[in-house]
């Protein structure tokens, strides 16, 4: 059953909202906060095993190559607090054909510095998405992202459609009854004309009477407001952060 009410949804958006942040990219020698490079999405996840950033492949790749080209730092916010670099965090597990990376977190990293917390995954394998799945996709967008003398604005958007089609190795989620919802805070702020930033956001089946399930990230999406977008299943995960690659379609 969808969620029924704007109120609820925004009562679920408060509920997940710890377990995402922002990922921003600057030059080492940048002179201001404004000056980023690029910036993706991320969800801080824990299992029995382990603990570790899920994000999109893409983008941990395009880091990669920044590395090559010039000394970078990577920083990951928080709400109302100071990033923390994460420039040294291993990768822990990537591959691009489904577009999903994971990055272990160190043993000392504590998410309440950040005002942040881990989402507890406990279902194995993770549930895959279905077709008609009411889905909530939370990220942040380059578009609404402010940088001030020494403070990041990074603010979240979150996105609520249903899954309209699901493949081996992506699923869907395209506006096709114009059932669409958006709650953007504050109210004033324009939908994005391009999704630069949302790459790595998690995506969660969401109802009006279970918890809601972790199913995905943000890979790719057309522009505008009815834009269709394109979202790596969760399913392939193991409680380790390592991929299953016994459940990835062959190229």
């Amino acid at each position: 059953m969808p969620v029924s009410s704007v109120d609820a949804l925004r009562t679920l958006i408060e509920h997940l909202l710890p377990f995402v942040a922002p990922v921003l990219v600057y030059p080492q020698e940048a002179s201001g906060v404004e000056n980023w490079i690029t910036g993706g999405s991320a969800i801080l996840v824990r299992t029995e095993q382990n603990r570790f950033l899920i994000t999109a492949d893409h983008f941990v790749r395009k880091i990669h190559t920044l590395r090559t080209q010039r000394k970078i730092v990577v920083l990951l916010g928080g709400t109302s607090t100071a990033p923390i670099d994460i420039s040294n965090w291993p990768t822990l597990a990537y591959d691009d054909f489904v577009d999903i990376c994971t990055i272990q977190v160190p043993p000392e990293f504590e998410a309440e510095e950040l005002k942040k917390t881990f989402f507890v995954l406990d279902r194995w394998p993770p549930t895959q998405a279905e077709k008609g799945d009411h889905v909530l996709i939370m990220g942040y967008p380059a578009a609404h992202r402010q940088g001030y003398e020494t403070t990041i604005n990074a603010r979240i958007l979150p996105i609520c459609d249903f899954v309209t089609d699901v493949g081996p190795r992506r699923f869907t989620i395209a506006d096709e009854s114009e059932a669409r919802e958006i709650l953007i805070n504050p109210d004033s702020l324009a939908f994005p004309t391009h999704l630069g930033g949302m790459s790595g956001s998690p995506v969660f089946k969401v109802s009006d009477n279970t918890i809601p399930d972790f199913v995905g990230v943000f890979s790719e999406g057309s522009d505008g407001f009815r834009g269709a977008y394109f979202c790596s299943h969760a399913h392939f995960l193991l409680p380790s952060g390592q991929l299953d690659f016994t459940k990835i379609p062959p190229r």
